[in-house]
């Protein structure tokens, strides 16, 4: 059980930090297609997998990338 806590924490921590990159990625876009590339290269500085990626967003934060997107910033991408 020990060990399973600082693997929660290292997942959360690297979301939190892709989520920190996706906000400028997102207000600094002119292009739309070029904001989708991004976002969904974002999974690989986490070092996580797409799919790892995909499903941990998805748990902790209720929401997929694009979504993401979306919501905060109404983004139509």
């Amino acid at each position: 059980m020990s060990d399973i806590t600082p693997k929660i924490l290292k997942a959360k921590s690297r979301l939190n930090y892709c989520l920190s990159i996706a906000d400028p990625i997102i207000k600094s876009s002119e292009n739309e297609t070029k904001t989708k590339k991004q976002l969904s290269d974002l999974h690989k500085i986490s070092g996580l997998s797409k799919t790892k990626f995909d499903i941990l967003l998805k748990k902790y934060y209720g929401v997929d990338i694009y979504q993401y997107c979306r919501d905060k910033h109404n983004c139509k991408c």
